[in-house]
């Protein structure tokens, strides 16, 4: 064999590693991560070319994705970005990912594979060093670099140093690749939110279907959507509604219809309740599914159930049609839900459908059911149905009542469950009577005559159980009619799935302003509330004072005892900071990491040493009475210091679990100072005052 190989780096091996890991630490964009991770390394080994696969370990195949060039990228580079290896197809890099090897490779070894002869000649490789990149004990990629010069040997001092740059690297690029799956978490959790907001705010099936059909595509990215309604009675799919995106194909007309007796596969989807993963490369694939992904390009679909009340409605399929794409959990997770959502959207909309054609000339009451089926105020919703009902049953000669399900499970009046600040407290609450348990237990109307007037009691019915019901009273002797029984349960229905979809919305929307970990605000709306707060303290000229802290050497607590523990102090500071300010008016968030913020609106910081070159001009607050503003709160240093005194003295958890160790924070605060102060200053400022009670010892408050 041949050996060609220059004489190995003059400069000491541990310097330059100590200086890759400097610049790879500098990002956390993963596009700039992997190009300086194969720019770095090929200059550091003096190499041809460097390329980065990413490593799946569920379909064992290498994805494509970084590389670099002595002489610089080429088109024919960047175009590889993104192609797919199978394992099968490179037996040398089992032994990178199965082993975790190093493994070199030369075009004129004998004992070469075969397999792997024929990829170094047609890249023009005579000699390839392949490594594993690894997170813990598991390989998330391969790096690889490669000669076209000459057959290269590398010595045993270059594969020691190969080896060490490899461990900055894969660090590197695991947190940029941490850091992306957040940034998708955030942005999936965002869409599904738009596409909640989208879907609810329409009754017209065709329209529900066809944002169903544009949201799932924008969520996950795939080249076309389809949606397909089940026809009970056809036993049939029907086509009803696609988004085309590019590459995309035009399918059969809108409106065919495919009998499940023709397509057992789909039956199989529709009733499994389960999303199914098909790509035209599996080898157990139905033979019909096969054949109509090959007569339409499909490389890979992905089958979303539709559903409501556990009752098939229909079918949503993704298509990719350029590659074969794996959908990781967090898209299902998130297409369950946008799919929960469309299921109960789309049999409201049929409801909807369904009542508009039979009773045409009940436009106000279409009107009701309408606003009932938009509205994510449970309040308002209640209120329109009360109203309607009381309409439909005789106006003053009746008499209605709404109760829902509570968090204990029992039946109590509206404004209960909701928590009306301005209402009395109940005196007593009276159990729900014989007519109301029977219709929640049997999840039916019940309707009977009592004392010489008709009572009625209809459950709102979701998912199975009944989240509560309206009772109403008649007086007429003829009693309920047949047409206003109906109307009645198809309000109470329509008011079930407001009641359902508000639950959800609350959900997401709390989700996606929630810190998962602390249960506190998350950054995102930090900054949304605090720029609301500038202009509310800059247009009333009150004060308005932004709290910084950071757990002092928090790094060394979690080296120490481990991040789990570690991650229980966070949520137990958190717990502390939102249990010490005042609900519902102060906002407390986790900033990032270690360190949290809290916005006290109306609060000067008041009778604190100031530090810094500036000082605040106290405003004098003279807001007239009613304008909704917070009362004044105590000076911004006091609470500072009693926040800080309470997590020095808590007990946080150390080895064992046991409730035995101290931690201690440092607390910069800032006030709003000039007119144009802004948010971001005032920020700023109060990380500066962090910043000078890190230098004065820590366990401790400054103010800017």
């Amino acid at each position: 064999m041949t050996d060609q190989s220059k004489k190995p780096v003059a400069r000491d091996p541990n310097l330059v590693v100590f200086e890759i890991s400097q610049t790879l630490t500098s990002s956390l964009v993963l596009e700039e991560v992997l190009a300086t991770v194969a720019r770095q390394i090929g200059e550091a080994m003096d190499v041809w070319s460097v390329d980065i696969h990413n490593y799946e370990r569920e379909s064992d195949t290498l994805v494509y994705e970084a590389c670099w060039n002595r002489d610089g990228i080429t088109a024919e580079d960047l175009a590889y970005v993104g192609t797919r290896v199978s394992l099968k197809e490179r037996p040398d890099w089992r032994r990178v990912t199965n082993q975790k090897l190093l493994v070199e490779s030369h075009i004129d070894d004998p004992d070469l594979p075969v397999e792997e002869r024929e990829a170094l000649a047609r890249w023009g490789y005579k000699s390839a060093l392949d490594a594993p990149l690894m997170c813990g004990n598991e390989v998330f990629g391969v790096i690889g670099i490669t000669e076209t010069r000459y057959v290269r040997c590398f010595t045993a001092e270059e594969l020691e140093f190969f080896a060490k740059l490899c461990r900055p690297a894969a660090v590197a690029i695991h947190h940029a690749k941490m850091f992306r799956a957040q940034e998708e978490s955030n942005r999936l959790m965002a869409s599904l939110l738009d596409a909640s907001r989208a879907i609810t705010s329409t009754v017209e099936l065709e329209e529900t279907l066809d944002l169903v059909a544009s949201e799932a595509l924008k969520v996950v990215g795939a080249t076309q959507s389809a949606i397909y309604e089940f026809d009970r009675e056809a036993d049939a799919l029907v086509y009803r509604a696609r988004c085309v995106g590019e590459g995309g194909k035009q399918y059969d007309a809108l409106g065919s219809v495919y009998p499940l007796a023709e397509y057992a596969g789909e039956r199989t989807i529709l009733e499994g309740a389960v999303i199914v993963e098909e790509h035209l490369s599996q080898t157990d694939l139905d033979p019909g599914r096969r054949a109509s992904m090959e007569r339409f390009g499909e490389q890979s679909s992905l089958s979303v159930p539709l559903a409501s009340d556990h009752e098939p409605v229909g079918t949503l399929r993704l298509y990719v049609m350029d590659r074969e794409r794996h959908f990781d959990e967090a898209e299902c997770d998130l297409l369950s839900g946008l799919a929960e959502l469309a299921g109960a959207a789309i049999a409201n909309a049929r409801l909807y459908r369904r009542q508009h054609e039979q009773r045409r000339q009940l436009v106000t009451l279409f009107e009701t059911s309408s606003l009932i089926a938009s509205s994510f105020d449970v309040n308002t919703v209640m209120e329109h149905l009360e109203a309607e009902v009381l309409r439909l049953v005789g106006g003053e000669g009746g008499a209605t009542e709404v109760r829902l399900r509570d968090v204990a499970g029992a039946y109590v009046p509206l404004q209960q469950v909701l928590g009306d600040a301005g209402a009395e407290p109940p005196a007593g609450i009276a159990e729900p009577d014989d007519l109301a348990v029977r219709a929640v237990t049997d999840l039916a109307t019940v309707c009977e005559q009592r004392d010489g007037h008709w009572c009625l009691a209809v459950p709102f019915t979701a998912k199975g159980r009944a989240e509560g019901y309206i009772e109403a009273c008649c007086t007429r002797r003829s009693g309920f009619r047949r047409d206003e029984l109906e109307l009645i349960e198809i309000l109470a229905n329509q008011a079930a799935v407001a009641v359902e979809n508000a639950a959800l919305y609350r959900k997401i929307e709390l989700q996606a302003v929630t810190d998962g970990l602390t249960g506190l605000y998350n950054h995102r709306f930090f900054y949304e509330r605090l720029y609301q707060e500038v202009a509310r303290a800059h247009r009333y000229e009150i004060p308005l004072s932004v709290l910084l802290l950071d757990i002092d050497d928090f790094k060394q607590f979690n080296d120490t005892f481990g991040h789990p523990l570690g991650d229980q102090v966070l949520r137990d500071v958190g717990e502390i900071l939102g249990k010490g300010i005042r609900r519902g008016i102060d906002i407390a968030a986790r900033y990032g990491g270690e360190e949290f913020a809290i916005i006290l609106p109306h609060t000067p910081v008041t009778g604190a040493e100031r530090v810094g070159s500036r000082l605040k001009k106290k405003v004098e607050t003279t807001v007239a009475e009613g304008v909704g503003l917070p009362p004044a709160g105590t000076g911004a240093a006091i609470v500072g210091e009693r926040l800080r005194q309470s997590i020095e003295e808590a007990l946080f958890p150390g080895p064992g679990g046991r409730r035995r160790v101290h931690v201690t924070i440092s607390m910069g605060i800032a006030d709003l100072g000039r007119e144009s102060h802004t948010g971001e200053e005032l920020v700023r400022n109060a990380d500066k005052a962090l910043y000078l009670a890190k230098r004065k010892g820590k366990n401790r408050i400054e103010v800017f």
